[in-house]
């Protein structure tokens, strides 16, 4: 019998041409008017392999949450924090919890990749 308080196990794969179409329809409404820039972070944002692998290697940690959030100067943010195997966001005094990922636009990936739509 499933736990309705825990996801049931998938797997997160998606094809290329899914997430590129998933992309698409993000970016059409995120992109401003006549021609003006982007805002800053609007499509995503980079964080590094050390950091991410540092935040799943704390004791206990088994999943990682991500949160949307909004830094001090307003500006769009992702916080990740690890969870246990009970969901629970280990996020006491001494866990490990990350932001100040570099945003996409201006640290998108290069070129006409599959997923640069």
């Amino acid at each position: 019998m499933s736990d309705p308080t825990r996801p049931e196990p998938r797997d997160h794969k998606i094809a290329v041409d899914t997430a590129a179409k998933m992309l698409q329809r993000h970016r059409k409404g995120t992109r401003k008017a006549r021609g003006a820039q982007t805002e800053d972070g609007a499509h995503g944002g980079v964080f590094s392999k050390a950091a991410i692998l540092e935040l799943l290697q704390q004791p206990g940690a088994e999943y990682m949450r991500f949160y949307y959030a909004k830094g001090d100067d307003g500006k769009r943010a992702v916080v990740l924090v690890a969870s246990d195997a009970n969901l629970q966001d280990m996020a006491s005094a001494d866990s490990l919890v990350l932001d100040m990922h570099f945003p996409c636009p201006p640290f998108c990936s290069p070129g006409d990749g599959a997923l640069n739509v």
